[in-house]
């Protein structure tokens, strides 16, 4: 938490920038005094620490590099580069963040900010009565990123104050009660209340110190859904992602355009791209922390390298395997070679298997395009519905003309009754997938692997396969939620990061909720069974 501003330092905090460092308040690290050389930076006063000195007491090793002018510090876990002429803290991997103020040199000693410990290292301050702040290794078991950056001294990038905080939480509250189609299920299948949920963190922001700890605060909220209706606050390490997908329109529909750049431009507005730059900046360097204690390798936004598809042969002439680890539509050039050119090679297999098992989604035009069409000779039609709730943030984006009253849908069997009368407006949603070429391009019968991973647009993808027959589904039961459309973002008005939803309550044409039951498989795994492991079992039984 953010300590206490000690009393003789008050007079310090008032000297403008060009005011000269002095030195002040003494630091314990591990029993050894450290003289403190307070700076004026950015209109405040920032304590720095001798670095060596600090760093010797700590048990961290300290290395110099004369020629680029730079100091190395490192636990043999994380590694940490500060540059002496410009305020440059670098990660293990690289990255580039900036602190409360550059590294000073004065008298031949390297001076940083105090939080330079406790970011880059598990190092933790307290403050005493007599305010001498002491820094020590902290005894950390099982750390993680949430917890490590909630805890982040200068976890600032705008400086909100709690009503600000209370801001924020009342709007999206307002909003999700308003426009939300599944309070009813998280509350029935959960048992989360979300507003007594918000009504508790509505409190908890006056304890707040950062904007760092709201962003905690939001992740713990809307995790309380545990992404029912894809309700989630977007990160700092996939907001690029979110703003380059929609900002792209290629293998889109026309009629989609107008959606998605709209989407794109709520997601890539001015304020929110500066916030979540200033979020990237104060969480990469614990991200890197934390996977550096575990042995991993942060990838620092890099793409993966394992291929998005793979393939393999499992009985040369006979039994082909296809696995696809997500559906998501930067990767769908390269997907698509991977794709025609391995149903080229198979496609007189007796047998070829589309592993979806832990594909968490992207865009249905991924199955659209490069599972379905080259592989069908008839269209696969599959009618669902969308239900909406009537609040004006969803009629922002759908017009009230596009839907008719949902009370006609109360005959549907498996339609939840109380759901139902929350969501007032409802819209047929014809799926059509029309086949690509006048022959298939596998000949052979198509096997279907999915779990519990299985959500969004890959539950999409179940869903049609087990209402056309398009592929015998085999595994576990899917998480749902493929009945829709992309989520909505919805920009908090102080910190402006982002918070999206589902908009619809989709369901299947006898009204079981998508989200609620999922997909089941037309063959079932046990327990300790594989969904592949029950796939080949049942070809070697045909």
């Amino acid at each position: 938490m953010k300590k206490k501003l000690l009393a003789a330092l008050l007079a310090v905090s008032l000297l403008g920038n060009g005011a000269l460092p002095v030195y002040a308040a003494q630091v314990n690290a591990e029993g050894h005094v450290m003289e403190t050389l307070e700076i004026p930076a950015d209109g405040k006063t920032v304590e720095m620490l001798p670095l060596r000195e600090t760093a010797d007491a700590l048990g961290l090793t300290v290395s110099w590099d004369k020629a680029a002018a730079a100091v190395s510090v490192t636990d043999g876990r994380t590694t940490a580069r500060v540059d002496t002429k410009e305020n440059i803290y670098a990660t293990t991997d690289g990255t580039e963040v900036r602190m409360d103020a550059k590294a000073e040199r004065r008298d031949g000693r390297v001076y940083v900010p105090v939080s330079f410990f406790e970011r880059f290292f598990f190092v933790t301050q307290s403050t005493g009565e007599d305010g001498t702040i002491t820094l020590e290794n902290s005894e950390i078991k099982d750390p993680t990123v949430l917890n490590e950056f909630m805890e982040l001294e200068d976890g600032d990038w705008l400086g909100l104050t709690a009503e600000q905080k209370q801001e924020d939480l009342d709007y999206l509250y307002k909003t999700l009660e308003e426009n939300y189609p599944y309070m009813n299920l998280l509350e029935r299948k959960l048992g989360v209340n979300l507003e007594e949920e918000y009504k508790e963190a509505r409190e908890m922001t006056a304890q707040t110190t950062t904007d760092a700890q709201l962003f905690v605060l939001l992740e713990w909220l809307t995790g309380k859904a545990e992404m029912t209706g894809h309700l989630s606050v977007i990160t700092p390490f996939e907001y690029d992602y979110y703003v380059e997908v929609y900002r792209s329109l290629e293998n889109m529909a026309e009629e989609e355009h107008a959606r998605m750049t709209r989407l794109a431009d709520v997601y890539g507005n001015e304020e929110s791209a500066e916030t979540y730059d200033a979020l990237t900046d104060l969480m990469w360097p614990v991200y890197q922390k934390v996977m550096d204690y575990y042995g991993q390798t942060a990838s620092g936004g890099t793409e993966d390298e394992t291929p998005n598809v793979e393939t393999k042969i499992l009985e040369e002439g006979r039994i082909a395997y296809i696995a696809i680890h997500s559906f998501d539509m930067s990767k769908y050039d390269e997907s698509k070679k991977a794709l025609f050119d391995f149903y080229e090679q198979v496609q007189d297999y007796e047998h070829v298997i589309f592993d979806l098992t832990g594909n968490g989604g992207g865009g249905s035009v991924y199955f659209d395009d490069l599972i379905a069409a080259p592989n069908i000779d008839e269209p696969l039609e599959v009618d669902t519905y969308f239900l909406m709730k009537d609040g004006d943030y969803n009629l922002s984006y759908f017009g009230k003309e596009m839907f008719a009253p949902s009370a006609r849908l109360a005959e549907m069997p498996r339609m939840n009754q109380e759901d139902l009368r929350e969501l007032p407006l409802a819209m047929l949603q014809e799926n059509v997938v029309m086949p690509l070429y006048e022959e298939k391009l596998l000949k052979g019968r198509l096997w279907m692997l999915v779990d519990g991973a299985v959500f969004s647009s890959s539950e999409y993808a179940a869903m049609m396969t087990k209402a056309t027959g398009f592929a015998t589904l085999v595994g576990t039961t899917t998480g749902g939620d493929g009945i829709g459309t992309d989520p909505l973002p919805v920009v908090l008005p102080n910190s402006k990061i982002i918070v999206r939803y589902s908009e619809f309550y989709g369901v299947t044409n006898d009204g079981a909720g998508s989200q609620e039951f999922g997909t089941e498989p037309d063959i079932l795994c046990k327990a300790g069974e594989t969904p592949l492991e029950v796939c080949l079992r049942a070809i070697a039984a045909e």
